[in-house]
């Protein structure tokens, strides 16, 4: 079997263990979003016993490839051979244990800016040194902010610290995460900004997956518009018919069966000028039509991580239909059968779904809701 080695640590970041005898693996790295992992192998084996809730792995050497381990399950079947399957996530689901919390005497946690800054102060203030001390999660530190990406307004009161932080990387294209620093011992947030590696640019190296160029294994490509908006209808502050409205959307306005609209309850937002930002956020989270998968051929002239990773923009050429997407999600799996890697470009189908089921659920909400 093809493998890489697992490393287990605990959460202050000593080695455990190094596996490298499981019977299978995955490990997916989201772009937007957390990815998952699994790791099974036989119980009689050395270390199994290091898989343990709460326990922090890396895939190999790659400080970008970590995740801590939620659930544990072992089974035995009817010959007696005992299994134990260690499951969890990216070390970025930490955040959905915390939630964001307004500094003393204030209403809301708000701020303008550069998406970075945005994400880094969050985050430092919510779960990093900033914190209350209880709140803290040990070793977790921030990289240098660089100012980087487009601005981003944020309005939050008790939400989850997970869900502000994807939400501005949807609306914004970058991809928060946490990697290792083993040196010092430490957890680091940061973002990426992505490559665009598309055919008709000429500055990188491009990234062309297609069964023409003998890098495509599978493709599936779903056309849904069940999550698409092109239209939204903003609303600020005010009582009823007094209430701001703000309608929001890019180039000519759509009309007929191209129109699409949304609702945007922004009554948290103060400042009027910044109910158009709040509304293009909202449609960046709803933009995308074509969902795209592909079984990418694992060796091939262009290698995972070295000629294209999760954030680039690629050109996948698949069942009639060129599109340049970025990759939002990359799962390599380990198994008996070898190696392989499944990409996602753009929004993933389920993610879609749920997207649109929570606007319906806003919608209703702010429409039935007495407003005072």
């Amino acid at each position: 079997m093809t493998s890489t080695p697992v490393r287990i640590f605990d959460t202050a970041l000593t080695l455990q263990a190094e596996l490298d005898n499981y019977k299978s693996l995955y490990f997916t790295r989201a772009w937007y979003g957390v990815g998952d992992f699994n790791i099974t192998m036989d119980m009689e084996l050395l270390h199994s016993d290091e898989l343990v809730r709460g326990r922090i792995v890396m895939i190999g050497n790659d400080p970008y490839k970590c995740g801590i381990i939620t659930e544990v399950q072992k089974t035995i079947d009817e010959r007696g051979e005992r299994v134990v399957s260690a499951s969890g996530f990216e070390l970025r689901r930490i955040f959905s244990w915390r939630r964001v919390i307004p500094p003393t005497g204030t209403a809301r946690w708000e701020a303008t800016a550069a998406v970075e800054t945005i994400l880094k102060n969050l985050v430092y203030a919510q779960a990093g040194a900033g914190a209350a001390t209880a709140r803290r999660i040990p070793l977790l530190t921030m990289a240098s902010d660089l100012g980087r990406g487009a601005s981003y307004l944020i309005s939050a009161r008790y939400s989850g610290l997970d869900e502000e932080v994807e939400q501005a990387a949807w609306a914004t294209n970058v991809g928060p995460r946490i990697y290792l620093d083993l040196t010092n011992k430490l957890f680091v947030f940061d973002i990426g900004i992505g490559v665009d590696r598309t055919v008709e640019q000429t500055i990188n190296g491009r990234a062309i997956f297609s069964t023409d160029f003998d890098t495509l294994k599978t493709a599936t490509v779903t056309e849904s518009d069940i999550a698409y908006r092109n239209y939204a209808l903003v609303g600020g502050q005010g009582v009823g018919a007094a209430r701001t409205i703000v309608p929001v959307y890019s180039g000519a306005e759509p009309a007929g069966w191209a129109r699409k609209e949304m609702w945007v309850d922004a009554r948290d937002v103060s400042a009027t000028a910044d109910l158009t930002q709040r509304g293009n956020a909202k449609l960046a989270e709803n933009a995308f039509q074509d969902y795209l998968e592909a079984e990418i051929l694992p060796y091939s002239s262009i290698v995972y991580q070295t000629n294209y990773d999760i954030g680039d923009l690629c050109t996948l050429s698949a069942l009639g239909k060129v599109v340049d997407a970025r990759i939002s999600e990359a799962q390599e799996s380990w198994d008996e059968s070898g190696y392989s890697i499944r990409l996602t470009f753009g929004k993933p189908y389920p993610e879609a779904q749920k997207i649109a089921a929570r606007n319906d659920e806003e919608l209703g909400a702010a429409m039935t809701a007495t407003e005072q």
